[in-house]
């Protein structure tokens, strides 16, 4: 009598590909390649059991092991990692702390912190989207914010209040 065997694959177990996301949001995670998934550790995790858990707003940078089975017939586990970095809050200067000017005389805005400035409002300014934009402030007293975003996208805010005295 003849016998047939069947060969089965180890399941090709693929945690999907590194994130980056900064701090505050979340990330979703996506394994592939067999029936069965279990997640380690389950830090941050919706449901440490599932294919496709969502990384609920980590506050660190996380490796994640899943172990990935099959109900095809192998009962080996096979496992594969995956990274969720967490980039933290962004730290922003928007320059000068509060500060008071005569009419006429030159505000110099410089803030630091990032890629990207947008100064707003951009009333008398002469570029809001510099990090060190000139103002001459026509108002008693104004409010400036910048809003920054680095390589990532990640966002972080900062302001400044000027108080313009008028000399008669």
């Amino acid at each position: 009598s003849d016998v047939t065997i069947k060969v089965v694959p180890f399941p090709a177990a693929f945690a999907g590909n590194d994130q980056v996301i900064c701090i505050g949001l979340d990330a979703s995670l996506n394994a592939v390649g067999g029936s069965n998934y279990v997640w380690s550790p389950s830090r941050f995790l919706s449901n440490s059991v599932i294919a496709n858990p969502m990384v609920i707003q980590p506050s660190v940078t996380m490796q994640y092991i899943v172990t990935v089975t099959d109900t095809l017939g192998c009962t080996k586990a096979i496992n594969d990692t995956v990274l969720v970095q967490v980039i933290p809050a962004l730290s922003v200067d928007a320059g000068p702390a509060d500060t008071s000017i005569v009419e006429d005389e030159a505000l110099y805005l410089n803030a630091t912190g990032a890629s990207s400035y947008l100064w707003t409002p951009s009333n008398w300014l002469n570029n809001p989207s510099i990090p060190n934009p000139v103002a001459n402030i026509r108002d008693s007293i104004f409010k400036y914010i910048v809003t920054v975003k680095d390589a990532y996208g990640c966002l972080g805010t900062d302001s400044i209040l000027v108080r313009v005295y008028k000399i008669d």
